[in-house]
């Protein structure tokens, strides 16, 4: 019996010890497997933060250059240049005041001399005045090759507070060094760019050449400026090094996965961190849950045997990959929301910078035109000039929707006769039409002169858009149907409908997504794939709708909807005017009103008809109304800033600045009453700034104070 029993007993212990190998085995292969796991996603964090470094170190690169060449876009002024050559307090302050004005993220301008000694700033500081600043580091860095500099971080003398100034020198017209312009930038500014930027479980900060915190989320101030400047990430910083790193904060005693930039052109760096034990929260809790998911499969292979524990293993595998594939689509998703708003501010600035050389080119083009040329040259320079206006087009939309997005475009709402804007844009569209053999149809039974509240300009350029689109998708000898919808309350919609190919419902979620042609692009169609986008968010700026719908081989019909108004005539028709003591004693004058508004013009005739001894003229483009000033020297000019060829600021500037009617009252009228664009043009020289809609009385006492003789009492 002893040998039968021997044998029972020696095979449960050969199984019992191969169960056992087998669980160290696979305990051995699990621990080996999560090491690797975790060193590979140490690896990726850091790999993450050194990705999320190179980009926001490019956006601030981008931030502080684009004020360089704001910088010296203003010192290339020649009033300016000629102010700083001679040291005009005066002068220099009318430009130092509107650079402060108009970009306040660029801080407090200054001026000095070569010699680094102030004269001028604005705000005021006269008892700054005079003194030698040559001591600064900003002044010994931009004096050291005379290029472009950013400084480390100071206490400002005017008022304590840490800044940075950007030092640019000033050269005149030979390339003679005649001063220093200067921008003290508060790190308040630099913070406002930095604190939207969120790096998930971590943060970041900026330092200068000496280790000096430029940003910090939470460290601000005099007192914490030097907290950071002994960390070891930022002595490597400061010994031009850059890379990714494990280290310790002795500041705040943890380690950190760190990854390091170094911004050349700036000389400051940037360091992206990320708490080591918070980084790798997830794959500690992996392993946690894997080991009580071990003691789980002991218990099973111990009743159930490999193929259960191969089973769990893999259901658990899956899961730890998918909820790391839907962490890894959250990261990217808020990746490209960062890269959607980098992209927005890169395009708004390089649009300007396009500009300018864009400029020179169509204008050299335009000349070589009006020259004696041969065919093949003039077809060349023919293409020079289809190009350079295309690429005018794209800026100009580039420029609209980068303003639409920060909420920096201006319009000019005013009661615009739907028809008369529909009218104009068809006259626009109809050769390109007629190339295509495409009849254009209007119908505006109901309509007549029914007013909606828009800016003349961008609604114009909304119905140039739906128009141009359905000639250039539509089929030679097609139909283009304009045609109204007042039938809901206080709203006029116009429709546009062709016989196009129509639109598939699965592309209609990306119609208005910038730069998505929908493959048109490769269909040898003209465009950008920003004109929807623009037209809609121009709508929706002017408390409108623009939607679309559409059939497959039938044609689309896209509507703008704007609310409805009534005209200014109507709404002054009922307005009466007593003459008064003073106004039967009025001299006769001239009266030149630059609008390009039909029905304001209309208005005005009407105001002015109690004024019978003023004679008016009126110019609906800008180039005119300079031309009319000039020949007829007018008493008073009305100026409407909203003009089709030149921004009326720019007109009001031309005024002054021409001898002959620089001395000329110059009114203007505007529907944009925002405190920012008075003062603006008060102090570009507007004697008066009247905004619409017009009070008669108020714009009628306005002649009269012009108008009267100076022995006369004005009104």
């Amino acid at each position: 019996m002893t040998p039968r029993l021997a044998t029972p007993r020696h095979g449960s212990s050969v199984l019992l010890v191969g169960v056992l190998a087998a669980l160290l085995i696979v305990i051995g292969m699990t621990a080996i497997f999560y090491a690797r796991f975790f060193h590979l996603e140490r690896q990726e964090k850091l790999d993450e933060n050194d990705a999320i470094a190179s980009s926001v170190a490019a956006f601030i690169e981008a931030q502080e250059q684009g004020y360089v060449n704001l910088l010296a876009a203003y010192a290339g002024r020649f009033r300016f240049r000629e102010a700083i050559k001679h040291q005009d307090r005066s002068e220099a302050a009318v430009h130092l005041r509107q650079l402060h004005d108009s970009f306040p993220g660029l801080g407090r301008p200054f001026l000095t001399d070569p010699a680094g000694v102030l004269w001028a700033a604005y705000p005021e500081v006269p008892e700054l005045y005079g003194r030698p600043l040559a001591h600064r580091e900003w002044y010994k860095g931009v004096s050291r090759d005379w290029n472009p500099y950013l400084s480390d971080v100071f206490a400002s003398a005017r008022d304590g507070n840490p800044v940075v100034v950007l030092a640019l020198p000033v050269r005149d017209v030979n390339g003679h060094l005649i001063g220093i312009m200067g921008a003290a930038q508060p790190l308040e500014e630099i913070r406002r760019w930095l604190l939207p930027i969120q790096v998930p479980t971590g943060d970041l900060y900026v330092v200068d050449r000496k280790g000096q915190l430029v940003f910090h989320r939470v460290r601000t101030g005099p007192a914490h400026l030097a907290d950071y400047a002994q960390v070891p990430v930022v002595q490597r910083l400061l010994a031009g090094e850059e890379g990714v790193a494990e280290t310790e904060n002795p500041v705040d005693q943890q380690v950190r996965l760190s990854a390091y930039r170094r911004m050349p052109t700036l000389g400051w760096g940037l360091v992206v961190q990320r708490e080591k034990s918070a980084a790798l929260t997830h794959i500690r809790t992996l392993i946690t849950i894997s080991a009580a998911c071990g003691l789980i499969l002991i218990v099973a292979l111990a009743w159930l045997g490999m193929t259960a524990v191969r089973s769990r293993r893999q259901v658990t595998e899956a899961l730890a990959a998918l909820e790391e594939r839907s962490r890894a689509l959250q990261e990217a998703r808020d990746e490209a929301d960062r890269a959607n708003r980098a992209k927005s501010e890169f395009l708004s600035r390089m649009s300007h910078e396009l500009r300018t050389p864009l400029n020179s080119a169509m204008g050299f083009a335009q000349l070589l035109q009006t020259s004696p040329l041969s065919a093949e040259d003039q077809e060349s320079v023919e293409h020079i000039l289809k190009g350079g206006s295309h690429l005018l087009g794209l800026i100009n939309e580039v420029l609209d929707l980068a303003r639409i997005e920060t909420g920096r475009l201006a319009l000019s709402p005013e009661p615009v006769q739907l028809v008369d804007a529909v009218t104009a844009a068809v006259s626009l569209v109809q050769p390109l039409a007629t190339q295509r053999r495409i009849t254009i149809a209007m119908e505006a039974d109901g309509i007549g002169s029914r007013h909606v509240m828009a800016d003349r300009q961008r609604l114009q350029q909304i119905l140039l858009n739906l128009l141009a689109n359905a000639v250039k998708y539509n089929h030679d000898g097609g139909e283009v149907h304009l045609t109204y919808d007042a039938s809901q309350p206080g709203r006029l919609r116009v429709l546009v409908r062709d016989t196009g190919p129509g639109i598939p419902s699965a592309n209609m979620p990306r119609l208005f997504i910038p730069f998505d042609r929908l493959g048109a692009e490769h269909r040898g169609i003209e465009g950008t794939g920003l004109g929807l986008a623009l037209s809609r968010r121009l709508a929706e700026a002017m408390d409108g709708r623009l939607e679309v719908t559409s059939t497959v081989g039938v044609g689309s019909t896209f509507w703008v909807e704007l609310p409805e108004t009534e005209s200014l005539l109507d709404s002054h028709e009922a307005v009466a005017i007593v003459p008064d003591g003073a106004a039967e004693n009025r001299r006769d004058g001239v009266l030149l009103y630059i609008e390009d508004n039909l029905s304001n013009v209309r208005l005005l005739e009407r105001i002015l008809a109690r004024r019978p001894g003023v004679k008016l003229l009126t110019a609906m483009q800008a180039s005119l109304g300079l031309e009319l000033a000039q020949q007829h020297l007018p008493d008073l000019i009305l100026l409407d800033l909203n003009l089709p060829d030149l921004p009326g600021a720019e007109v009001l500037a031309r005024l002054r600045a021409h001898p002959t009617t620089r001395h000329i009252p110059v009114a203007v009228l505007s529907a944009d009453a925002t405190p920012g664009q008075i003062r603006r043009m008060l102090d570009g020289g507007a004697m008066a700034y009247v905004t619409k809609p017009l009070e008669v009385a108020k714009l009628l006492a306005l002649v009269d104070e012009v108008l009267v003789p100076s022995s006369q009492p004005s009104v």
